[in-house]
């Protein structure tokens, strides 16, 4: 294909991903990410162009953030040092909250930090800063097992990332794309009194992300008709693993409730 016509069939990609993103349709958008990556270098610049389009200071619509988030995305996967650039400046200037929230995250991702597990169709990816060399990914892979397997079908990739004062969330889920991000707060050592605790937290809080997942929510925490359905679907798992820490389960996720999205 000559320089004009795969210019062509980059921009139709793009633009397939735009509609993807905007009317919230998972199929089209991991088929025109999956083409876009194919064009290399050669699409860093219009997905750079197309992001500079869009207010990032002022957006109201969540069909937008997934715009402006999926977008992001891609360019990080094409281009992780130059994707940084964008998403500091990005920062830096000031945006939504709802997108500065997935942008600082974003910005902790590179593959090359992340240990790699499957768990069926699933990608865990660890975090290495955690220091727990898999354990983390094993707990994770151990709580899904708990779960229906029609309710974890479909989640591509599961992040596993270290905890930071400065993030205002405990997890995640990035509908249009089918992934979870879950903060790790598990102490590694086994004799520490809060392990028990905090590993109940965290498992609240993965269940809580899958509820989204398979009640097919959307909205990054804004809906709380969503949040509360999600809620119900983590207590109600939680109670059938943990029958008689019912009443404890409830009190912890009055706690942590605010941590999610």
């Amino acid at each position: 294909m000559d320089k004009t016509g795969a210019g062509e069939d980059l921009r139709k990609s793009i633009n397939r991903l735009k509609q993807g993103l905007l009317i919230n349709d998972t199929r089209i958008v991991l088929a025109a990410h999956a083409k876009i990556n194919t064009f290399g270098s050669l699409a860093v610049q219009p997905i750079f162009d197309e992001l500079d389009k869009l207010d990032l200071k002022d957006i109201a619509q969540s069909d937008v953030v997934n715009l402006v988030t999926g977008l992001a995305i891609v360019l990080h996967d094409l281009d992780e040092d130059k994707s940084r650039l964008y998403l500091d400046k990005a920062l830096e200037d000031g945006c939504d909250p709802a997108i500065e929230r997935v942008f600082s995250s974003l910005r902790k991702f590179s593959l090359s930090n992340y240990l790699q597990k499957e768990h069926g169709e699933i990608l865990i990816l660890e975090n290495k800063a955690l220091g727990q060399n898999g354990k983390a990914t094993e707990l994770v892979k151990a709580w899904l097992e708990f779960l229906p397997n029609e309710d974890i079908a479909g989640i591509s990739r599961l992040y596993i990332i270290d905890y930071d004062a400065n993030l205002d969330f405990a997890g995640y889920h990035l509908g249009y794309l089918d992934v979870i991000v879950l903060v790790w707060r598990v102490p590694l050592n086994r004799l520490n009194p809060l392990r028990a605790v905090e590993m109940l937290l965290t498992q609240r809080i993965l269940f809580h992300e899958v509820g989204h997942h398979c009640l097919d929510h959307s909205e990054f925490g804004s809906d709380p008709k969503q949040e509360k359905e999600a809620d119900n679907y983590a207590f109600e798992h939680l109670g059938r693993v943990y029958p008689k820490l019912r009443k404890f389960v409830r009190a912890l996720m009055w706690i942590s409730r605010l941590g999610t999205r």
